[in-house]
């Protein structure tokens, strides 16, 4: 880059992603602000013995510190002509085998911290309720052994979406927070519905 080069980083999910990303982010634009990634991990960063990261801290003098560089938008402020937005939340229930999965590993999951006396604080709870989502998206991601036909009701939901409520040759984006681990059964799904098409996955890691 020649000498007077102008970078803007632009992303929707800037500050909702992990500390550690963010640092790569701002270091990009000027080293100068977060300084050597040891001093930022030291002051904003919880990490383990291992120096693993598990949660973050002094977030609001991290925020104070990149006001000078962060613009932050609203969709209301920006797109004041978008089109109306409809959103309905559907909930599915767990089968009963499912739901005693669930159990077991909730509580055997906070047996262990306590047992290892691991603090109950935000970020151990949060890594916890993260597992729980993916086990509730699918049985599979944790018993490889599980009923292959009830392992995700969100997945069966789903598919009763696709093949009964949206009109036909329409084309769907569908969103997933466990892309390693929920996304491939996903795809293996969609791909045996008669008439879905083309399913094609786009996530992080891959080239373009």
């Amino acid at each position: 880059m020649g000498t007077g080069s102008i970078i803007v980083p632009m992303s929707g999910t800037f500050i909702e992603n992990k500390l550690a990303e963010l640092y790569s982010v701002i270091n990009l634009i000027d080293d100068r602000i977060l300084g050597l990634f040891s001093n930022f991990r030291d002051k904003y960063l919880v990490v383990d013995h291992f120096n693993n990261v598990i949660g973050e801290k002094n977030e609001e003098k991290l925020k104070k510190r990149l006001d000078s560089v962060l613009l932050r938008r609203t969709i209301d402020e920006e797109w004041k002509d978008a089109p109306p937005m409809t959103e309905t939340m559907v909930r599915c229930n767990m089968t009963p085998k499912h739901s005693e999965l669930y159990s077991v590993v909730r509580d055997g999951k906070l047996k262990e911290m306590k047992e290892k006396g691991q603090e109950i604080n935000m970020a151990n709870v949060g890594a916890l309720i993260t597992y729980l989502m993916m086990l509730a998206g699918s049985a599979l991601t944790v018993d490889e052994e599980f009923d292959k036909e009830s392992h995700s009701p969100k997945l069966t939901r789903l598919k009763d979406i696709l093949t009964k409520e949206i009109p036909e040759r329409h084309q769907v984006v569908i969103f997933c927070k466990f892309a390693n681990k929920i996304l491939p059964y996903i795809k293996e799904e969609l791909k045996n519905i008669k008439g879905c098409g083309k399913v094609l996955v786009v996530k992080g890691g891959m080239k373009a």
